[in-house]
């Protein structure tokens, strides 16, 4: 049965960084489960200056692989590809809507990425959806934003407010595709049915995220994803680079132990995590035994001792010993505690509290 391996957003932009080395693991893991194609739904390159620079060697890595791998541009790599680009024997590149490949029973067809309004997408879409086969898996690329759900634009990286090639899925309603497979998505990914019945389950939109983190936004670990044609798509970890978000959000009877299990899950951390770390909250420094400065310090330190390239750290823990000490405090918050039963909203309160006791 063809298997298909789908990716998209790697922005390859050095040779050897965290981001070659994500293709090199998605390469192998293609080869290691024995599939037929690698799909890249756009953005192979971050921008289109790395072209000429990257073209031997993707040549070189690319043609030794023992499947297809099928390339669709994306709005960082656009004119990456010109007609005649040569990759290596078995990739396809997708420039225009009528281009295909067909791998057994399944046709793999894409949207090259243009800069223009959801008007013209939609005429694109439908164009290429009246030319489908019935009597194959059809499989279509895209690399746009998917319209039909909310998303804050620091989710495509650092593209700005600009709008790249919006769609929707009604916009392949009664169709004959069964997977839209796309790009440009960053943060994580997103499976979600196509409203069409043509497969025994039905039809299948994803995003995969990137599967390297390209900005600190892509902060959980990364992957790929197995399709199988008339099955769900399958998820596959990758062991590449990302950012992992750590934080430390003290309260006023927080005590040293906080700062063991901090440790410990610096510690657990595995050796492709980046970490992210904030610490915030109000402490007491005669419960924590640390003042501010000491607390910044041991922070660091610990985060240094597992991860020497620990980024982003943001420290805005304030100690308020005098305030959580003195008589109206305590007062306020037997109250607090006597009135309302449930936990978290004592805590929340109790943190208004202290933000209001602390305001000059």
């Amino acid at each position: 049965m063809t298997k298909i391996l789908h990716t998209a957003d790697l922005h390859l932009r050095e040779l050897d960084d965290e981001r070659w080395q994500a293709l090199e693991l998605i390469l192998d893991q293609t080869k290691k489960i024995k599939a037929d194609v690698l799909t890249i739904a756009g953005d192979l390159l971050d921008h289109d200056s790395v072209s000429i620079r990257f073209r031997d060697q993707l040549r070189q890595i690319f043609s030794v692989q023992p499947f297809k791998i099928v390339i669709l541009p994306g709005n960082h790599d656009a004119h990456s590809f010109p007609p005649g680009s040569f990759l290596g024997e078995n990739v396809h590149i997708l420039l225009q809507s009528d281009d295909s490949i067909a791998v057994d029973n399944v046709i793999i067809r894409g949207l090259p990425y243009q800069l223009q309004q959801q008007p013209s997408t939609a005429s694109a879409i439908a164009a290429l959806t009246q030319n489908l086969n019935k009597n194959h898996t059809n499989i279509v690329l895209i690399h746009g934003e998917l319209t039909d759900l909310f998303f804050d634009s620091s989710d495509y990286g650092d593209e700005g407010s600009k709008r790249y090639y919006p769609f929707s899925l009604r916009a392949f309603a009664g169709t004959d595709v069964d997977y839209l497979l796309a790009g440009h998505y960053h943060t994580h990914s997103h499976l979600k049915h196509l409203p069409n019945i043509r497969l025994s389950k039905g039809g299948y939109f994803l995003y995969p995220g990137s599967p390297v983190s390209i900005t600190t936004k892509e902060n959980t670990p990364r992957c790929i994803w197995l399709i199988v044609p008339d099955q769900p798509p399958q998820e596959i970890a990758l062991t590449s680079f990302y950012y992992h978000q750590l934080n430390l959000n003290l309260r006023p009877d927080s005590t040293p132990h906080v700062l063991e299990e901090f440790e410990q899950q610096l510690k657990s951390l595995p050796k492709n995590a980046k970490p992210l770390i904030k610490v915030g909250g109000y402490f007491d420094q005669t419960v924590l035994k640390k003042n501010e400065v000491e607390l910044n310090d041991t922070i660091r330190q610990l985060a240094s001792r597992y991860h020497a390239q620990y980024s982003g750290f943001e420290f805005s823990a304030i100690n308020v010993d005098q305030v959580v000490n003195s008589s109206l405090y305590h007062q306020l918050v037997t109250q607090i505690n006597q009135t309302i039963q449930d936990q978290s909203q004592q805590e929340a309160l109790v943190e208004l509290l202290i933000k209001a006791m602390t305001q000059p």
